[in-house]
């Protein structure tokens, strides 16, 4: 998933439930829900976002994401949220808010460089979005890869990979027990998108840790139109 320390956008392949299309690899992540969880100690990047959507795609591109991970059997992380950026307000987003979205290139309250990257494909009859929120240097960095093909109303299955300097593996869902998205809020003129999304199974790749991914939240505006 990096090379050089660069987050790589990577293809997605997904599937609308109610359509039963061929699954993914995969792609995306989100956040934990609208209660305060585990730690930040990153404060407020730059670039707030309110209720609504964006500026017409053609304003900075900013993001968030709250994971919400689970312990259970075979999982040695406990009960956290993994927040994009981290507040000590709160999530960054949940299902009843957009609170705060960082804009690509500002800083964290310590510095550490924000990393955003959001492309977005017009598929007719749906669309897909892919996007990495990157923190910290190549050396000390974390991010997590979100992504899928949305329809409003209906839940589609892809993938997740979240990563941090601090851990020995990556994490991510698997083909077999792909992640389900839902859509909150979508706009393909202003190529914003506000989701949740959970999953069944987020395993570290070196296969030390077998943990759950609780409902969880995103939200990214002014992607980059991707001609696919």
């Amino acid at each position: 998933m990096r090379a050089g320390g660069t987050p790589l956008l990577f293809a997605l392949a997904l599937v609308g439930c109610a359509d039963d299309a061929a699954g993914p690899t995969d792609s995306a992540s989100a956040g934990g829900g609208g209660t305060n969880g585990s730690g930040g100690t990153q404060a407020g990047a730059g670039g707030t976002t309110g209720g609504g959507p964006g500026t017409g795609g053609a304003g900075p591109v900013r993001g968030a994401a709250s994971l919400h991970v689970l312990p259970g059997a075979g999982c040695s992380l406990s009960d956290q949220y993994l927040d994009f950026p981290e507040l000590g307000s709160g999530h960054p987003v949940t299902a009843t808010q957009k609170v705060q979205a960082a804009e690509d290139g500002s800083r964290t309250a310590g510095g550490e460089l924000i990393d955003v990257l959001c492309t977005w494909g017009d598929t007719d009859p749906w669309d897909s979005f892919d996007a990495v929120f990157t923190v910290g240097p190549p050396e000390a960095e974390r991010f997590v890869n979100i992504g899928a093909t949305i329809k409003p109303g209906e839940e589609a299955l892809s993938g997740i990979v979240y990563s941090s300097w601090d851990r020995p593996a990556s994490y991510s869902s698997s083909p077999e027990g792909p992640c389900v998205y839902t859509v909150i809020e979508a706009d393909p003129v202003t190529r914003s998108i506000w989701g949740s999304v959970q999953c069944g199974v987020f395993s570290a790749d070196d296969g030390s840790d077998d943990c759950v991914l609780g409902p969880s939240y995103f939200f990214f505006e002014n992607c980059t139109l991707r001609t696919l």
